[in-house]
């Protein structure tokens, strides 16, 4: 099926085989190349990925200045961020 994504949450199968695991725990078990992180999920160590995504509610307030410090992070420290919003269209747009 078209719509299917393989995917298992840590502890199911093997982990190194899954094309997406679902956990809560630091790390790259199924060595992969994007990180995403929601509900305010810290990073951790980002060197094993080639991208990571913070995905956050811009409603609210506490995500989003979490997310506004996460992005000061990665600038301080050398990471290429970028910022993508929802336009009122449905369309994704670049911000920064």
């Amino acid at each position: 099926d078209e719509s299917f994504l393989p995917h298992a949450r840590e502890g199911e199968g093997e982990a190194s085989r899954q094309p997406v695991l679902l956990t809560s725990n630091a790390g790259n078990p199924n060595g992969a190349q994007a990180l995403f992180l929601i509900d305010g999920a810290e990073p951790g160590d980002l060197a094993g990925f080639e991208r990571a995504c913070l995905m956050f509610d811009g409603r609210d307030e506490a995500a989003l200045d979490l997310a506004r410090s996460r992005w000061k992070q990665a600038k301080e420290a050398g990471i290429a961020a970028s910022y993508w919003r929802e336009s009122a269209a449905g369309k994704w747009e670049k911000q920064a």
